[in-house]
């Protein structure tokens, strides 16, 4: 799709799904858009339990390979996806077209700002209960297109998942509705391996 095709898609309620790494989306992105990084073993499955049934999509990727195998895959999972940006971001930027960035931290970052923000932790429940930033919120990947209302307001959100694949997609979500989220790069892997302190373990 050329950049003015996925303009006219995008004003009439088409989703941008970016597939970039999370860092890359950060840094530039089209607006509104959400960010699932590319991944052809579970992407389709990812797509089909993080949206509702009945949106159109049109694919952002580093590559012209990446993007037409992610069309193929999400539509073989039903996903209603019209196609895939043509020259990428620099053909969008070219075009005259916005462009948006999202803050990032890392999680030193983190524990220096952790009375500034809200902590918003996206990993499965199950993963949040073991350990988890102290005073941290646990809102699981699959539910923040549903339950993004729920997310207290006031403060900016720092989303953090094990790495930052499904921050992304949480951080994405919440900005596309319009709330102040922010990505933080490393995740809890970044975070228990400097010895940060922790909550939760076994009963």
């Amino acid at each position: 799709m050329t950049v003015h095709h996925v303009k006219s898609a995008v004003d009439a309620g088409a989703i941008v799904l970016d597939l970039r790494p999370a860092a890359s989306f950060a840094a530039g992105h089209l607006p509104g858009a959400v960010n699932l990084r590319y991944n052809p073993t579970n992407m389709a499955a990812r797509a089909a339990r993080a949206f509702p049934l009945g949106l159109s999509f049109v694919l952002h990727a580093d590559s012209p390979g990446e993007a037409s195998t992610g069309v193929a895959l999400l539509r073989a999972a039903d996903l209603h996806v019209l196609g895939w940006l043509a020259g990428g971001l620099d053909a969008w930027k070219a075009a005259g077209y916005p462009t948006e960035t999202m803050t990032v931290l890392s999680v030193d970052d983190l524990r220096r700002r952790i009375g500034e923000v809200l902590v918003l932790d996206a990993r499965e429940e199950a993963e949040y209960r073991e350990s988890h930033v102290p005073g941290s919120l646990d809102l699981p990947w699959t539910d923040a297109w549903w339950r993004w209302r729920t997310v207290p307001t006031g403060k900016p959100v720092a989303v953090i998942c094990r790495t930052d694949a499904r921050s992304g997609i949480v951080a994405s979500i919440l900005r596309r509705m319009g709330r102040d989220a922010w990505l933080v790069l490393g995740g809890m892997v970044d975070w228990l391996q400097r010895g940060y302190p922790v909550e939760g373990g076994p009963a």
